[in-house]
């Protein structure tokens, strides 16, 4: 009786042990392969330096809602403006707009909060795939308006057969949906995390209301390659392809205007030199004309070809510069261990962001068609409702 005593002593203890061991086994591995940080991992502004961080982010909110607010309804009353190309830029409004207004707001709260996050689990992870979600609907929207700018420089007879409204609304509507797939689905799959729980979900991020964006290597390198560098390096390409080319239509169209303008001097002097022939000599004069209302449309035409290559140009620059800092901590992070600033990180985010309040204004300066649209939604259409 006695053996038999100590040998279940014995057996319970064990047992004991080994259920000690794999739930300490068990928290330590869940530790390691996804740490939680907590709200005091988070520096936060003084009261003074939130006042004016908080004045500068909504500031640059509102912009981004305002003006791509405008380029839309602009697009949708000013008839001219609705050309394949601007169904693009409406599509790229859009999303800035959507940007401004579903993820911003709470980007803010975020940023400057001093308390954990609020909204629950399943917002956190919705508002986080929206963000992946409407940034590379931009990025892919920018994309192929600098593909439609090189058909049209380049192959103007294959682009005026193949680009029209209703294979760009197909092309635009494509790009939202890729999108919506590539941010939902690794997020509510658990596909960008380390241990394959989908984030922000577990117990333990649950207990500290925690919201964070989880990234893991293989996550890091599709969505920076597939939805930044690639695509930044192509329309690098082609906007410098588009610029070439129109800089030698521009020089051609100069030496088709001098050839133009000495053969109307030349049939002028003539005209003058030949009174007798003057009824024969008229008709090239006509044919002069001609020639000459030709050019005029033609250099017309390639004045605004010339204007929508620069606003590309800008926007490609400006998108490049203010997106490029983030993207670099972004796809490094996971590869090499270095410590960034919480503050500096913060500003390169919401540098990416501000990227979407410059667009209208670019569109505005370097464009006079959108510039007039711009004047006629504000001024006009807002007397004829007074």
């Amino acid at each position: 009786m006695k053996e038999l005593k100590i040998k279940s002593i014995v057996l319970i203890i064990i047992i004991n042990i080994t259920l000690t061991s794999c739930n300490s086994t068990s928290i330590s591995q869940i530790n390691i392969s996804t740490p939680i940080p907590k709200t005091s991992d988070y520096p936060k502004f003084s009261t003074v330096r939130s006042i004016i961080v908080g004045f500068l982010l909504v500031l640059i909110t509102i912009l981004i809602i305002l003006g791509n607010g405008l380029v839309c309804v602009t697009i949708i009353f000013e008839k001219h403006l609705q050309t394949p190309t601007n169904y693009f830029v409406f599509s790229l409004a859009m999303a800035d707009a959507s940007l401004g207004i579903l993820v911003l707001p709470f980007s803010i709260i975020s940023t400057l909060s001093v308390k954990p996050w609020f909204l629950g689990n399943v917002f956190c992870n919705i508002w986080i795939s929206l963000d992946v979600m409407l940034c590379t609907t931009s990025i892919l929207t920018l994309f192929a308006i600098s593909l439609d700018r090189w058909f049209a420089v380049t192959r103007p007879f294959i682009y005026l057969r193949l680009i029209n409204h209703k294979r760009v609304f197909l092309f635009c509507t494509g790009f939202w949906i890729i999108s919506i797939m590539f941010a939902f689905v690794p997020i509510f799959a658990g596909w960008n995390t380390e241990d394959g729980f989908v984030q922000n979900t577990r117990e333990i991020d649950i207990s500290n209301n925690v919201c964070i964006f989880e990234k893991n290597k293989v996550f890091v390198l599709i969505v920076s390659i597939l939805t930044y560098f690639i695509p930044l390096a192509v329309m690098f390409a082609l906007t410098m392809k588009v610029f070439k080319v129109t800089r030698e239509q521009t020089k051609k169209i100069k030496k088709l205007e001098k050839m133009i303008t000495n053969v109307t001097k030349t049939r002028e002097a003539e005209s003058i030199e030949l009174k007798p022939l003057q009824i024969k000599r008229s008709k090239k004069n006509i044919l002069s004309l001609s020639l000459r209302n030709i050019f005029k449309k033609n250099k017309l035409s390639q004045s605004n070809e010339h204007k929508a290559t620069i606003t590309l140009g800008s926007v490609v620059i400006a998108f490049l510069i203010c997106w490029i800092p983030y993207f670099t901590v972004f796809t490094m992070r996971p590869f090499v261990s270095f410590n960034i600033n919480y503050h500096l990180e913060e500003f390169f985010l919401w540098l990416g962001y501000a990227n979407s309040s410059l667009n209208p204004f670019l569109y505005g300066f370097y464009n006079s068609q959108f510039r007039a649209g711009f004047a006629n939604v504000l001024i006009h259409r807002w007397r004829k409702r007074n």
